[in-house]
């Protein structure tokens, strides 16, 4: 009977060995992905994509960066910080990802995860500066040596950023520099043509800048960012997306902040 029972003793203790081994790797395989958790910057634009309200996180961009770490089921963090802190965090590595306009550089720079949403950048005018009729603008050269305003912490093409003629004058929110255009106090001012809708009637008076393309990239340099766990991020933000608006929750979170919103083609 003791023999017998040292050699079910033996064969258990075999048997639970390979099991343990398994449970381990998997557990040492979920640790890598969530030590240290993810961490996601969110550029701090203002309302509606980005913003504090009572001291918490808000937004376009933040509702989306949400949404989709909420699906990886690993430790987060999610940061509203400046346009410039977002870049060099990436380049360190102390930041994993985040959400913002791509171009060739960037395609170089950062791994390219997926398109979040397309965005057309206008710049809109006053048709009526100073109670006086003005000839408007069709071109970036056309607006050498006037001033055009733009949301501190915003960038949306090298032409209009390196463009040195023209006069930027950076406002806190899309409402005071539109505010100020309305005043004739800007001679123009730039951003999301489906915000400056929701909140301005430029009657036909604006030129489209650019397309551009709000992607999710990420850093190269990061740790947590293997091909793995990019795969991962990739189904996380394919999962928030629907050929139906109806179903689509990048489309609902746009229209929880801009009712009339509609996804570009």
């Amino acid at each position: 009977m003791h023999i017998l029972i040292i050699y079910l003793k033996r064969h258990y203790l075999f048997g639970l060995l390979p099991f343990a081994l398994c449970c381990f790797s998997l557990l040492s395989e979920q640790l890598s992905i969530i030590d240290p958790p993810i961490r996601v910057a969110v550029i701090h634009i203002g309302e509606p994509f980005s913003y504090y309200e009572n001291k918490e996180s808000k937004g376009i961009y933040y509702d989306i960066s949400l949404a989709m770490v909420k699906q990886l089921k690993v430790p987060y963090l999610i940061e509203l910080v400046p346009y410039n802190r977002m870049l060099e965090g990436l380049n360190k590595g102390s930041y994993d990802c985040s959400m913002f306009f791509t171009s060739v550089e960037r395609k170089k720079n950062y791994s390219q995860i997926g398109l979040v949403v397309k965005k057309s950048v206008i710049i809109v005018f006053n048709a009526s500066k100073n109670g006086q009729s003005t000839k408007g603008f069709s071109h970036l050269n056309e607006l050498a040596n006037k001033v055009v305003g733009q949301v501190r912490g915003t960038t949306y093409s090298d032409e209009f950023s390196k463009n040195e003629s023209i006069i930027k004058y950076e406002v806190s929110n899309y409402d005071e520099g539109l505010k100020m255009l309305s005043q004739g106090r800007l001679d123009a001012f730039i951003g999301s043509k489906e915000l400056i809708e929701s909140k301005f009637n430029h009657d036909g008076h604006y030129f489209t800048l650019i397309e551009n393309e709000t992607w999710l990239q990420c850093s190269k340099v990061s740790s947590n960012m293997t091909m793995k766990f990019q795969d991962k991020l990739k189904l996380a933000l394919d999962n928030l997306k629907n050929h139906d608006e109806q179903k689509d929750i990048i489309v609902k979170i746009h229209k929880k902040y801009l009712t009339r919103y509609h996804r570009p083609n």
